[in-house]
């Protein structure tokens, strides 16, 4: 395991870790998967960041964001099969969002515990701070 990889997994098992017990809703158990809501579908959150916290955490991949309907056509086997591997749903297409504005939108899912921002570093700002006001917990990639 190289450098990169080692760091790309260790940051997000550490972050999930931290989250994890704050997960559950009144009523609910605790161990109940974080509903993580992914926001930017490109490359390299979907098979590198993603990935990592699907396999070593408590994590149920819940819905999905980004400006484009084909890139998410094209990752969503792979998030659906990571669900999968853990005997949890497929993400339903009540919960993927496409459009300028589709992150703003899947923020307003109250199901949504947490995000994971993956998209170009000039929008993580905007992103960030609207998951903030809407009491997600956060993961941010950060700048290539």
């Amino acid at each position: 395991m190289d450098r990169r990889n080692f760091l790309k997994m260790s940051a997000a098992t550490a972050a999930f870790s931290v989250i994890k017990p704050l997960g559950a809703r009144a009523g609910e158990t605790m161990n109940r998967p974080v509903r993580i809501g992914f926001i930017g579908t490109g490359n390299r959150g979907t098979y590198g960041v993603i990935t990592s916290m699907c396999r070593n955490n408590n994590v149920e991949l819940y819905a999905l964001a980004d400006l484009f309907r084909d890139r998410i056509d094209k990752v969503l086997p792979h998030l659906n099969n990571l669900n999968k591997e853990k005997g949890l749903p497929h993400i339903e297409e009540k919960n993927i969002y496409v459009g300028k504005d589709a992150y703003l939108e899947l923020l307003k899912d109250n199901n949504v515990d947490a995000v994971v921002i993956a998209t170009p570093a000039y929008a993580h700002p905007f992103i960030f701070e609207a998951a903030v006001k809407a009491h997600k917990h956060v993961y941010c990639e950060k700048p290539a």
